[in-house]
């Protein structure tokens, strides 16, 4: 039955109440009175006695009630933990805190710890009205992972997985594109001998993350173990945002002079928590010379020295993929493969080339990589130099040193350095891919990564008139080029130039350093590992003049600190951001002059107009680019 505002009902008669809005109702007996309260109270006559029903207030804004939960509950380290937030109150913002200095403003996030403890995660959830915050305990144990894993040469399609584990155990990986879902497998492989199985990852979508664990289990075993989750990124599309991070030497050989383990697994550690895409490492990782020193050049002895390292790139390489720069102290150098040296020296390049393809997943020549395609004896495709393209950056290696005739920086025990230095060369095949990558590529950035400016000396910008990076001679007053070089289109600092590389980025002086020359930044690559905290050949930086004639140059632009840390690199369509992020033991805040995983400095690079990004071939140089420097403290 229907009844009007305002109006009973009364045994069978209709009574008019005149009064309208909001209604309340009450049943006495065979009568039901429909009320009319929200204007004005109403007397309601009851069952022997009369009361009234007030009008209802209008509804009150509340602020949100914060609340969330988290899966797993009893994560391990590295393991992705997904936050959901279960707020009332119908907040439109969040704020996340994940007690480990990182935090989000998405409303279900995901985050991985980077280390075993106790966690304090807090949500402010926020509306119109105001906030409420709600905290939880976030166990998070270590991971006793059995498998060394290292990610490479990822495509828009694929990556390497390079798995090291005891023999006879057979392995194979789940992955998918969402947290905890795994739409495909691998088929199981096993690893036969000591070194690492690769497992390829095929049919992925471009400019996606992937997550996967693996699965393994001993030849006397017959169910799988599972290792954490773990995510990877495949080739970003032009205009994403990324990041990628780099080292420069490592030297394990000089302990407590250059390196310390624990610091260098350290940076390892504030590296993987940033999440870059890619790490590249730029060489004097796998120094040979303490074994050259002793006679003890062997396969089984070289392949020792990656199979350690390894124990530091798996800290961060299961999460992102590993990219390597030939050093001049792994002496993987061609003229070492002439007659007129013995056994042991000859055999070093040949050990080196094949631990270093078999060690680490590098790419080849194939339609996402371009790069050295001359395969050498006994070692296969060097995987030395090499190219691709993520986002709007492009990505090119160089190495001076399996190409030149002549030792280009210090040479093994008993050889002299040359006395020529226009005989140290990339050479020509190198140079002639250099040259054309840099020309076809229309990407805003283009970042170039050698082990140092000529393959030797100290300094960037005090070298780079000299010899085939600039033409001249070492005192800066003969242009020799044309003579020494007649194959050649300019010089490779000028080549640069005119192609538009956004930052040169090398190693080999052990400090950090910025200068810029001709609009090309010149920036060295800290130690990782160095416990001494020391700016090793800053003096060959800043140089109040260089001696390249009519080039762009300020001193004041230059910048230079103490090690240890490594390079954050973030690329978005706008600009790209260079951040020195160090490492320091506890207890080393004083020594070192700062904290473990804070930014020393950063500077920021605008991207290249369509016209700017077009090579400038009237000119030698090209205008500074704007930047900006924050020092941070």
């Amino acid at each position: 039955m229907h009844f009007a505002f305002g109006q009973s009902f009364v045994s069978s008669e209709w009574r008019s109440s005149g009064i309208f809005g909001r209604c309340a109702a009450r049943v006495c007996g065979r009568a039901l009175v429909v009320l009319a309260c929200t204007l004005a109270a109403l007397p309601v006559a009851g069952c022997g006695g009369s009361s009234s029903v007030s009008p209802s207030p209008p509804p009150t804004a509340v602020a949100p009630t914060a609340a969330f939960t988290f899966l797993p509950t009893s994560p391990s380290t590295d393991q992705t933990v997904q936050f959901t937030d279960t707020s009332t109150g119908s907040p439109t913002s969040w704020v996340w805190t994940f007690g480990d200095g990182w935090t989000s403003t998405v409303q279900n996030p995901t985050h991985a710890y980077s280390s075993a403890s106790t966690f304090s995660v807090t949500l402010t959830a926020t509306n119109a009205t105001g906030s409420g915050s709600a905290t939880n305990t976030v166990g998070v144990a270590p991971t006793e992972a059995r498998l060394n894993i290292v990610l490479g040469r990822p495509t828009d399609s694929s990556v390497a997985a390079s798995v090291l584990a005891d023999v006879g155990t057979q392995v194979y990986l789940e992955y998918g594109s969402a947290p905890g879902n795994y739409a495909s497998a691998t088929q199981p492989q096993t690893a036969a001998t000591a070194y690492p199985v690769v497992i390829e990852l095929g049919g992925l979508n471009p400019s996606s993350r992937y997550y996967y664990r693996a699965r393994y289990r001993a030849a006397s075993e017959t169910s799988f173990h599972v290792e954490p989750e773990r995510s990877f990124q495949t080739a970003r599309a032009a205009g994403s945002a990324f990041s990628f991070a780099i080292q420069g030497d490592s030297h394990p050989e000089r302990t407590n002079n250059m390196f310390n383990a624990d610091l260098y697994a350290l940076n390892m550690q504030n590296a993987a928590a940033r999440q870059p895409d890619f790490y590249i490492a730029l060489g004097d990782d796998f120094s040979v010379e303490p074994l050259l020193n002793k006679g003890s050049v062997t396969q089984s002895n070289v392949d020792q020295l990656f199979a350690n390292q390894r124990s530091y790139f798996r800290l961060l390489g299961h999460s992102m993929s590993v990219f390597l720069v030939n050093g001049n102290h792994e002496q993987a150098a061609a003229y070492l493969l002439s007659d007129q040296y013995p056994t042991l020296y000859r055999d070093n390049p040949i050990f080196q080339g094949k631990a270093r393809t078999t060690y680490f997943a590098l790419p080849a020549p194939d339609v996402f990589y371009s790069g050295d395609t001359t395969p050498v004896a006994g070692v296969g495709l060097l995987r030395d130099y090499y190219a691709w393209e993520w986002g709007d950056a492009l990505f090119v290696t160089i190495d001076p040193y399996w190409h030149s005739p002549v030792p280009v920086d210090d040479a093994v025990p008993g050889v002299n350095r040359t006395s020529d230095p226009w005989a140290i060369t990339m050479g020509d095949e190198q140079y002639a891919w250099f040259k054309k990558v840099l020309e076809t590529s229309h990407a805003k950035y283009k970042f170039v990564f050698e082990h140092h400016v000529l393959g030797t000396g100290r300094g960037a910008a005090a070298l780079v008139h000299q010899y085939e990076w600039g033409g001249y001679d070492k005192s800066g007053t003969t242009y020799q080029f044309p003579a020494k070089r007649p194959t050649w289109y300019k010089p490779i600092h000028q080549l640069m130039v005119e192609n538009k590389v956004t930052i040169f980025f090398a190693g080999h002086d052990h400090l950090f350093s910025r200068e810029q020359v001709d609009g090309v930044i010149y920036q060295e690559v800290p130690n990782p590992a160095d416990n001494t905290y020391t700016a090793f050949n800053a003096d060959a930086y800043k140089p109040s003049k260089i001696s390249l004639p009519g080039a762009r140059y300020d001193p004041s632009y230059g910048v230079t600190m103490p090690n240890a840390g490594h390079l954050y690199v973030t690329v978005s369509p706008s600009h790209v951001t260079v951040a020195y992020v160090r490492a320091v033991l506890p207890g080393d805040e004083s020594k070192a002059g700062a904290t473990n995983g804070a930014v020393a400095f950063s500077y920021s690079l605008p991207a290249a107009s369509a016209d700017q990004m077009r090579p400038t071939r009237n000119s030698a140089s090209t205008a500074r680019l704007k930047t900006s420097a924050r020092l941070v403290q």
